[in-house]
């Protein structure tokens, strides 16, 4: 089994930027349903230890 190299810090970090900026250039019905479906298991009481 071959491992997989891991990427340098600076791979990293963009990887992280590119990440970030995806996420911020969502649409506003992305962002409300991502808040939504996150946070619907903690407003109603679940873990992941209870299903």
């Amino acid at each position: 089994m071959i491992m997989p190299i891991a990427p340098t810090p600076k791979e990293a970090f963009s990887r992280a930027v590119d990440e970030g900026e995806r996420r911020l250039d969502q649409s506003m019905i992305e962002l409300l349903s991502t808040g939504f479906i996150a946070g619907f298991p903690i407003i109603s009481g679940w873990s992941r230890w209870e299903l």
